[in-house]
């Protein structure tokens, strides 16, 4: 049965009044039966793109996944939601997909949110490895769960990995995003290649036929949402997009202070050491001047912040530069190390595009 948002407000309205209803006869209990229904996965962004309700927090900016997503013309997809359900409705225990990063932000209502350091999950696991589907009675003496109560026009911030369950305390409507950037790209690919494992474990009667490797990417594409082809687009498609960025701020740098004889062929994995020793090659005034810049450009959202400051508003571009080329050199410098591994990997041996896409990256990044 499929439903539009405008049946499942008819339905939450119905509720919602039954409640009432059953409140005032004071027969409304924990126990009573009622059929709820959680509104979940609402591409609401990306149905209403031309009229944006809201503005992405700044501190969230550096979103790779979203900025993939948003660059396939064949595919119109994102990881942006809206949730919205009434009291008692609930997401059971789990970690978000491909192991990004998440926020949520209650529009109103209110939530409870149990959540597990990355790891901590492993206690709960049965014989067969198996995680538990509700979380929120008895947990083993070796976990220690956090437990959040996130009121309306707050936002929780979930790290890659984390596992947790959220309920509804009050009827309620949350904007989430999933995202991903260098700063959790190497556990999304332990994550990516942990669950191949899993599926080559599962069909290993099968690795005789022809194309079992192939049929092993389609099973992880389908249960993790990506496979290795579209990992390496992934990669490559942010780091083009990063190496030109990083190469205009140099351009834009030459012929200004000290980086002019250091930055024409060094390499990526080398530049934050060049910012570091311009930096303290200036005298100490422009040094205080630079030390917000410098010392904050992780992540790059916090740079973008920067930019509001009276410092660049009087012009002082220069250390705004020298930020932006460390954190995008901080960026090639992960993707480079992941696309390493990856050519060193059974299944790019039958990617033979990707395997020559990620080698003229590499040209690239030599130059």
């Amino acid at each position: 049965e499929e439903w539009t948002v405008g049946d499942f407000l008819n339905y939450w309205r119905s509720d919602l009044k039954t409640r009432q209803q059953l409140a005032s006869a004071q027969q409304l209990t924990s126990s009573t039966e009622r059929r709820i229904l959680y509104l979940k996965d609402w591409h609401y962004a990306r149905q209403y793109s031309g009229s944006p309700a809201y503005k992405l927090p700044l501190i969230f900016s550096s979103d790779w996944l979203n900025e993939y997503w948003a660059s396939k013309c064949d595919v119109d997809d994102d990881y942006k939601f809206v949730y919205m359900g009434p009291k008692g409705s609930w997401t059971p225990f789990h970690a978000d997909v491909l192991r990004s990063f998440s926020w949520s932000t209650n529009i109103c209502g209110c939530k409870e949110w149990i959540m597990f350091p990355p790891g901590e999950e492993d206690h709960l696991r049965d014989k067969l490895g198996t995680l538990p589907f509700d979380v929120s009675t008895d947990c083993p003496n070796q976990c220690h769960p956090i437990r959040v109560i996130q009121a309306a026009g707050e936002t929780i911030f979930v790290p890659s990995g984390g596992h947790h369950q959220v309920r509804n305390l009050e009827d309620t409507i949350s904007i989430n995003h999933n995202w991903s950037n260098a700063c959790n790209l190497y556990r999304m690919y332990e994550h990516l290649k942990s669950s191949l494992e899993e599926v080559k474990k599962e069909i290993s009667d099968c690795m005789s036929m022809d194309g079992w490797h192939q049929q092993c990417q389609l099973i992880l594409k389908a249960t993790c949402g990506m496979d290795y082809s579209e990992f390496c687009d992934y990669l490559l498609f942010i780091g083009e997009a990063r190496l030109q960025e990083r190469d205009n701020a140099i351009m834009k740098l030459k012929g200004i202070g000290p980086l002019v004889s250091h930055t024409a062929n060094t390499r990526s994995c080398d530049m934050l050491n060049v910012v570091l020793n311009t930096f303290t090659s200036l005298d100490v005034t422009r040094q205080q001047s630079a030390t917000p810049v410098l010392y904050q450009y992780f992540p790059d959202s916090i740079t973008s912040l920067i930019l509001s400051t009276p410092a660049v508003a009087r012009g002082e571009r220069y250390y705004h530069d020298l930020a932006l080329i460390a954190y995008r050199s901080y960026e090639l410098e992960m993707i480079e190390n992941v696309l390493k591994e990856l050519l060193n990997t059974e299944e790019l041996e039958n990617l033979v595009e990707c395997r020559q896409r990620i080698l003229k990256f590499y040209q690239c990044l030599q130059m």
